[in-house]
């Protein structure tokens, strides 16, 4: 059974922004070091190992327009390993800026945005990471960039762009050198990185919001705002497919966030409906399954955010809409 064993304090509450919550795993892969959470156009990061509260070690990253012109709305944000360096990804209404660690310059950015959009205001939403050299990027549009490792001159390359989403990209999630991307509409599609090039595999439609998606190596998991979790198989063989195996109505309102635990074994979601839920991963033959393990009420709390924060699933962290609280819960 899960319990609130501490809490974390921030200076600033939370935005009403789908998965916000990052966390930043130590190198020894044994817990997170510091966790992240957006603030409209800042970042807060507030290390987890302080004994006072808030840290005195609380930083923040602003994001700017580089015209000063508008207001910049951070829309994701995530941790990652690029060129064997840890940086801070994050993706708003000005496209996407690198962020190095623990110093917090930008070292790279680049607008996401498409010369065709000249109505609605563009976006860049969707952070995945390939094999620490590589990571895509989705926007409003429906596009995916693709980019790469530095070059000469210590700057990200853009390498690739592809659009064939109709509506904004909701979510990104890579395995190797694969790629999953789901969009508003409920369209999932997988891709291939093939000689430094996205190459599209297979897709489906769900007809329904898409709010986010894990991919892992022969199967993939949805989440959506009518409150249900897709899980699908994919299956290689002259084609890829991808087979539903399972549906469930988990929650009473959106779901805003989920985790994977680095062992496979524990599924976490957040919702506004206040509850976060466990589920646990298995195996029925060939076909991946989970099945519900607990559910934890966080009363009063519209969830945006939720990550585990031990390899194992023990411990997890929660955020919560217009509140400046980062819940702990521990087996």
């Amino acid at each position: 059974m899960y319990k609130k064993s501490d809490y974390l304090l921030l200076p600033y509450s939370t935005s009403a922004v789908y998965h916000n919550l990052a966390v930043k795993w130590k190198l020894s892969g044994s817990g997170v070091e510091a966790a992240a959470v957006i603030h409209h156009d800042s970042v807060c990061i507030v290390p987890t190992s302080s004994k006072q509260n808030p840290s005195p070690k609380t930083r923040f990253i602003k994001c700017l327009s580089h015209t000063n012109d508008k207001n910049v709305q951070i829309t994701q944000i995530a941790w990652g390993s690029l060129n064997y360096e840890t940086v801070l990804i994050v993706t708003s209404t000005i496209g996407v800026q690198v962020f190095s660690q623990p110093d917090e310059e930008c070292i790279y950015a680049h607008p996401c945005s498409d010369q065709a959009e000249k109505t609605t205001t563009s976006f860049a939403r969707g952070i995945a990471v390939f094999n620490s050299m590589y990571f895509c990027i989705g926007n409003n549009a429906g596009s995916i960039r693709l980019f790469g490792p530095p070059n000469l001159d210590n700057e990200f390359c853009f390498i690739d762009r592809k659009r064939n989403h109709s509506f904004p990209i909701a979510d990104l999630s890579a395995y190797r050198r694969n790629l999953a991307s789901v969009d508003e509409e409920g369209y999932i599609m997988l891709w291939v990185m093939d000689t430094e090039e996205l190459r599209h595999e297979t897709s489906t439609a769900s007809k329904s919001n898409c709010t986010g998606v894990k991919l892992k190596r022969d199967w993939l998991i949805t989440i959506y705002a009518s409150g249900c979790i897709r899980l699908y198989t994919i299956q290689k063989e002259s084609t890829t497919n991808l087979n539903l195996s399972m549906e469930i109505a988990a929650h009473a309102r959106a779901i805003t966030a989920l985790d994977v635990s680095e062992n496979n074994e524990y599924l976490l979601t957040t919702s506004e409906d206040t509850y976060v839920k466990i589920w646990q991963l298995y195996k029925d033959g060939n076909l991946q399954k989970l099945k519900h393990f607990e559910n934890i009420l966080v009363a009063d709390n519209m969830l945006m955010g939720g990550k585990f924060s031990t390899p194992n699933g023990s411990r997890f962290l929660v955020t919560s809409y217009d509140s400046n609280v980062i819940s702990c819960f521990s087996m």
